[in-house]
């Protein structure tokens, strides 16, 4: 089952909830890759945007 599929079906909203990938680890250890520091900062935007609420 899809991370998507699982979330609609407990009623989140599976089709609009942003799905960051990355490796928090690959981070600390200065990692500059889309595993890396890239996914903390997707992160970061993701979270602003959703507290934001734009």
């Amino acid at each position: 089952m899809e991370v998507r599929d699982l979330l609609t079906s407990y009623d989140f909203p599976g089709d609009d909830t942003p799905i960051i990938t990355g490796s928090a680890l690959k981070a600390l250890e200065g990692e500059a890759s889309e595993q890396g520091e890239e996914s903390i900062i997707r992160l970061a935007e993701a979270l602003g945007f959703i507290y934001s609420g734009t």
